[in-house]
C-alpha cells in the first residue's frame, strides 16, 4: 500500500478511472489468493490487492471534502466516521470461539 501510494499521487485527481483501475487490480488479487491456495499466490495477491487499495481511501476523502452544497470539512469529517465506525465492526465474530 506504501508503494502505490507513492508511486500514484496524481491518481486522486482522476477519482472515476481510479476506482474502476484500482477495483480490477483488486478483484485480480483476490482472486488470485483465492484461486491457488500456496503461500506465495496468497502472498501475490495480497500484494496487488494491497495495491489496488492504496489511493482509494486519500482518494474518497479527497472527494468528500469537496461535495458542493457542505461546508469546508463537513464531507470530510463523515467519511472519517464511517471509516472508523467500519474499522470497529470489520472484524466479524467467530462463532464458537
Amino acid at each position: 500500500m506504501t508503494l502505490g501510494r507513492l508511486t500514484d499521487e496524481g491518481a486522486i485527481d482522476r477519482f472515476a478511472d481510479v476506482v474502476r483501475a484500482e477495483g480490477a487490480l483488486t478483484a485480480v488479487g483476490m482472486g488470485a489468493a483465492l484461486a491457488v491456495p500456496t503461500v506465495a499466490s496468497t502472498l501475490a495477491g495480497f500484494a496487488l490487492a494491497g495495491l489496488g487499495v492504496a489511493t482509494l481511501v486519500p482518494a474518497a476523502t479527497q472527494t468528500a471534502d469537496e461535495l458542493p452544497g457542505l461546508p469546508h470539512g463537513n464531507g470530510l469529517t463523515v467519511v472519517s466516521w464511517l471509516l472508523r465506525a467500519g474499522f470497529l465492526l470489520s472484524p466479524a465474530p467467530v462463532p464458537g470461539r
